[in-house]
């Protein structure tokens, strides 16, 4: 099978295409995906035009019933490819785990408002290939973060080549200390500021306390006193309010 614009130019051809792609044959609707997936692909069909419109339909009814490999391999393809269709790039980012994470990890077509606005409506695994994403920016981190599960959180601090805010790390810190899975990747990200590692030594295993003194080079009895000093300070403050009296 060879198609060309022109299959998707007449009503009976388009008719013939959509009731082709709702049979079950698998050796059929295999070579049928990749017949318009190669012309949606190419560009052979106008954007924003009846035919592509109706050729990306059918990838979406097809997706389903064609041949897993088939579906994976055109994915993997196109998300290396830096002159992708937007259109389709889009398409497969919302779609099955599957075929969205090749695209979600890689593509360069996908750009932060896209990724922002599917962490806000996409699943958790979907989450998950956008925070293993190389490069991730600030604000993409953000959303990650406020929509995200632990695991996704996990997963992006994993990502060293993320960036993450100063605000966003000081608020993953404090989560650590009843979140303890964030404590190991916390500790191992080289932008952790050492002003923050210092107070997750207070809370974390005698293990990741070794991380810490060995990565940041900081004197772990010196910490205790300062730790124990803030601890002191904070305890009379709060006497002092429940006296009535000014914290000085």
């Amino acid at each position: 099978m060879h198609l060309s614009e022109l299959d998707f130019g007449n009503r009976e051809s388009a008719e013939g295409l959509v009731a082709l792609a709702r049979q079950n044959d698998p050796s059929s609707l295999g070579l049928l995906y990749q017949d318009v997936w190669g012309l949606a692909v190419a560009g052979d069909l106008r954007a924003d035009s009846n035919e592509r419109t109706l050729a990306l339909d059918i990838l979406r009814r097809l997706a389903a019933n064609v041949e897993r490999n088939i579906r994976v391999g055109l994915a993997v393809e196109l998300a290396k490819n830096p002159a992708a269709p937007r259109d389709l790039v889009l398409m497969l980012a919302d779609s099955s785990i599957e075929m969205a994470a090749p695209v979600l990890m890689y593509s360069p077509i996908l750009q932060d408002e896209d990724l922002i606005a599917l962490i806000g409506r996409c699943a958790a695994e979907h989450q998950v290939a956008i925070a293993s994403r190389a490069n991730i920016s600030e604000q993409v981190s953000d959303a990650l973060v406020e929509k995200g599960k632990p695991q996704v959180v996990e997963t992006l601090l994993n990502n060293h080549t993320a960036r993450l805010s100063a605000n966003l790390m000081r608020a993953l810190v404090a989560q650590s200390k009843s979140i303890k899975s964030y404590q190991r990747p916390l500790v191992l990200r080289p932008d952790l500021p050492v002003a923050l590692a210092e107070k997750m030594h207070a809370w974390t295993s005698a293990a990741l306390r070794a991380v810490i003194v060995c990565q940041f080079d900081i004197d772990p009895v010196a910490v205790d006193r300062s730790l124990a000093k803030d601890v002191k300070k904070d305890v009379a403050e709060l006497n002092a309010t429940a006296n009535g009296n000014d914290p000085q």
